[in-house]
């Protein structure tokens, strides 16, 4: 019996959505003309497929082109507000490597002016270390006994 009503109801829900074949049609109304459980159940479906009918009809045929309309304006604004928020956010990526290469240039313009500070001072450091060389006396190696090896200045 059981099997029966749930074969009933799979029956019936195929011919309300319309994906019945010829056979199992046949098969369903031999079902609602033995079992009155059925019958009532069809014409329950029938009340509300109807209903269902009278709620598409309420609703106006541009109905799906306003809610369209309205979903692309607001995806639109969406997007303005995406786009504006992108363009700050690559204003201010520009700004701070503005920044940060500034300073890396004045990084680089300080070391190389310490560098060249540098370079002077070891050219004078060079110049004078050459003048010292230059100004000292000749030093006399001379033997005094052949252990012994003294050297003397000529200042």
């Amino acid at each position: 019996m059981k099997n029966k009503i749930e074969r009933s109801e799979y029956l019936i829900n195929l011919y309300y959505d319309k994906e019945i074949s010829r056979k199992e049609e046949n098969e369903l109304f031999e079902i609602l003309s033995d079992n009155e459980a059925a019958r009532e159940l069809f014409k329950k479906m029938r009340m509300i497929e109807g209903e269902v009918s009278l709620q598409k009809e309420a609703f106006p045929e541009q109905l799906d082109a306003k809610i369209l309309n309205q979903l692309s304006s607001i995806s639109s604004v969406k997007k303005n507000n995406n786009s504006e928020l992108i363009s700050i956010l690559k204003y201010a990526a520009v700004i701070v490597f503005a920044v940060i290469t500034s300073y890396l240039f004045f990084l680089n313009t300080q070391y190389a002016s310490n560098l060249e500070r540098a370079e002077k001072q070891i050219k004078k450091q060079e110049v004078l270390i050459n003048q010292v060389i230059n100004n000292m006396p000749a030093a006399e190696v001379t033997p005094n006994q052949t252990e012994q090896i003294v050297i003397v200045s000529n200042l």
